[in-house]
C-alpha cells in the first residue's frame, strides 16, 4: 500500500525511542506514521532530538523534520520545585509551542495534525494555533476518570483527601480547555467508553482506542519454577497513592486461603502508611512491599506471578496491564474505566467497585482467574493500519475497508 501523500505534524511533548511509557508511546506513534505518510513533521522536547534524530532509519531521516522547543530556563527550574511543577509546564510549553506550530505552517502547509503524548481532557494542546482547515486529532486522550463514591473508604482518609487536588484540576481544567480543544478537534480518540462519554457530546467523531501499545519484540516469559509451588503468587504494580488502591489489594489477601501472597511494586507517598496499614492485619508474611524496580525486573516478575491484580480506582489505560495481557498473565482488575475496559477485551476478570463485600468479591474472582483470551490485543503492530484510518478519516470523511 502506498503512503499518504500528507504532511502530518505530530505534537509529541514526550517522544524517545528508548523509554517507555509516554516517551515510548511518542516514537512508537512517530515510527508508525512514517510507514504510513510521505512527510511527518514531530514536535518535542529539546532534550529528546539527538535521541529521535539518530533512530530514525537512514530512509526516513529525509521525511522526517524533528523540530525541538523548550521554555526558559526559569520554567525547568520551577518545573522542578513547585507542586504540580510538571503539569504546570506541560501547560506553558503548549501555548508557547504555538508559534512554533505556525512557523512550521509557514514553511509547509500541514495537511493534518496530531496531538499525542500526555493527552488528557482537561489540558490543552498547542494545535490551537493552526488553520481552522486543518485536520486535527486529538489523542489517545485519557483523564476523566474517577472512582465508586462507595469506594472512597478503602483509600483511606489521607489518600481520598490527596486526591481533591487532582479532581479539583480535571473540572476546571476541562472547563477552560478540555471542551474547547475538543470542539476544534476533527477526531478525539479517547482512550476509554468514560472519556468517550465525557466528551461525546462535544466532539465532531470520536473513535475508542486504550493508549497501549506493546513492541514487537516485547518477549518474556517465566523464569525458574517457584521454589515453593503451593505458593499462588500475586504481582500488582503502580505508585504507591491512595488511589491506586492498594488498602483494597491488602484487604482482598486477607480474604484468600494462606497460600496466597502479594508482591506489591512501586514507590509513593502512602508507601509508610501502607506498610502500618499491613502490620496492623497482621499480613507482613503475605504481602510483600518491593519498593522501586527497573522495568526488565517488574516484567519479570510479572511474567512469574499466577495472577496480576490491579486495584485502581481510576486509570485511563495502564501500561502495566497491557504488559500483563502480553504475556498471558492472568489479570484481575477494579471495574473502573480504562482497566475495566481493557481487560474486558481480553478475557481479563472484572470486578464491579459498587455493591457490598468489595474485597471479598475480589477475592472470588482471584481465585477464578484464568489466562486471557487475546495477548495481542495491545501489540504494537496495530498502530500503523490505526493511524491510516484515522488520517483518512480526518482528511476525507472516510475509513478504510474493513472498519
Amino acid at each position: 500500500m502506498t503512503r499518504l501523500q500528507a504532511h502530518v505534524f505530530l505534537s509529541a511533548y514526550a517522544c524517545h525511542p528508548v523509554d517507555g511509557s509516554e516517551p515510548g508511546v511518542g516514537w512508537q506513534v512517530l515510527s508508525a506514521a512514517l510507514a504510513e505518510v510521505e512527510t511527518v513533521t514531530v514536535l518535542t522536547r529539546q532534550n529528546n532530538i539527538d535521541a529521535v534524530a539518530g533512530a530514525l532509519a537512514a530512509a526516513d531521516a529525509d521525511r522526517c523534520h524533528v523540530v525541538g522547543y523548550d521554555l526558559p530556563r526559569l520554567f525547568t527550574y520551577l518545573k522542578k520545585r513547585l507542586p504540580a511543577g510538571t503539569q504546570l509546564y506541560y501547560m506553558a510549553w503548549q501555548f508557547g509551542a504555538r508559534r512554533v506550530v505556525r512557523r512550521v505552517d509557514s514553511q509547509r502547509a500541514i495537511s493534518i495534525a496530531h496531538h499525542v503524548t500526555f493527552a488528557v481532557d482537561w489540558m490543552p494542546t498547542c494545535l490551537g494555533a493552526l488553520r481552522a482547515d486543518v485536520p486535527v486529532i486529538w489523542g489517545p486522550v485519557g483523564g476523566a476518570t474517577t472512582g465508586s463514591v462507595r469506594s472512597l473508604w478503602l483509600m483511606g482518609f489521607r489518600g481520598a483527601l490527596a486526591d481533591v487536588p487532582r479532581v479539583v484540576a480535571a473540572v476546571v481544567g476541562r472547563r477552560l480547555f478540555g471542551l474547547r480543544e475538543a470542539s476544534h478537534a476533527s477526531i478525539i480518540i479517547a482512550q476509554n467508553p468514560t472519556v468517550a462519554g465525557n466528551i461525546n457530546r462535544h466532539a465532531n467523531k470520536i473513535l475508542v482506542e486504550p493508549n497501549a501499545f506493546i513492541p514487537a519484540d516485547f518477549r518474556i516469559s517465566p523464569s525458574l519454577p517457584s521454589p515453593d509451588p503451593a505458593i499462588i503468587r500475586l504481582i500488582g504494580v503502580g505508585r504507591i497513592s491512595g488511589f491506586k488502591g492498594w488498602r483494597l489489594a491488602v484487604q482482598v489477601v486477607a480474604r484468600l486461603p494462606d497460600n496466597y501472597e502479594l508482591d506489591i511494586y512501586g514507590a509513593g507517598p502512602d508507601l509508610p502508611r501502607l506498610r502500618h496499614y499491613i502490620k496492623r492485619r497482621g499480613l507482613e508474611s503475605r504481602v510483600r512491599l518491593r519498593g522501586w524496580a527497573s522495568r526488565p525486573d517488574v516484567l519479570q516478575a510479572v511474567a512469574n506471578a499466577s495472577c496480576f491484580i490491579h486495584p485502581s480506582f481510576h486509570d485511563s489505560a495502564p501500561g502495566v496491564l497491557a504488559e500483563a495481557i502480553s504475556v498471558g498473565v492472568p489479570c484481575v482488575v477494579l471495574g473502573v474505566s480504562g482497566s475495566a475496559y481493557m481487560a474486558s477485551l481480553c478475557g481479563g476478570l472484572v470486578v464491579d467497585p459498587a455493591g457490598r463485600d468489595l474485597p471479598g468479591r475480589f477475592a472470588k474472582e482471584v481465585m477464578a482467574c484464568r489466562p486471557p483470551t487475546d495477548i495481542g490485543r495491545f501489540g504494537v503492530h496495530r498502530l500503523p493500519g490505526l493511524l491510516r484510518q484515522w488520517y483518512e478519516l480526518a482528511s476525507s470523511g472516510t475509513l478504510t475497508d474493513g472498519n
